[in-house]
């Protein structure tokens, strides 16, 4: 049975939410990888992925709440309130960190996965509440967007071409 190894939630919503980034690659310690710069926008999606990041696309302005969770193996499915997406994503160094982009760039609580270099198994869900009813996330949100990153990997760590 599948086990959570880590979580973490941002406990402040994030206005101008832009995505989730590999922080070594952000910080110029990997020179040859590409940004979540490069990723692209995510329209007509509801998010694009790359290799070491993640854009998503949010209705008007509202706030943002991101969870990161690492499993031992594949997590259980998801609530089917949620939307949600299944597949891979490489991270030069492991690290990721929510970033908002208004005139710049501002980065909020990193969470290691704990190896660089490996080609992650993810799922990425969203939802928007009309409610105040999920416990992962603070309760005093509303009609904020929500998104849970959930990793685990199978013990490869090739990077996918």
């Amino acid at each position: 049975m599948a086990q959570p190894i880590k979580a973490i939630t941002e406990r402040s919503g994030i206005s101008h939410f832009f995505g989730v980034a590999d922080v070594g690659v952000i910080e110029g310690n990997f020179e040859d990888e590409t940004t979540i710069w490069h990723i692209g926008d995510p329209d007509p999606e509801w998010f694009m992925v790359g290799p070491n990041g993640v854009t998503f696309s949010i209705e008007g302005e509202a706030k943002a709440y991101v969870r990161y969770e690492l499993w031992d193996t594949q997590p259980p499915p998801i609530d089917p309130s949620w939307r949600s997406w299944e597949g891979q994503i490489y991270l030069a160094s492991g690290r990721i960190v929510a970033v908002s982009y208004y005139d710049e760039a501002d980065y909020y609580t990193p969470f290691d996965l704990g190896r660089q270099a490996t080609n992650w198994l993810v799922r990425i869900s969203a939802k928007t509440p009309t409610n105040d009813t999920d416990p992962e996330f603070p309760s005093k949100i509303y009609r904020a967007s929500l998104f849970k990153l959930q990793f685990w990997t199978t013990g490869r760590g090739a990077r996918l071409q």
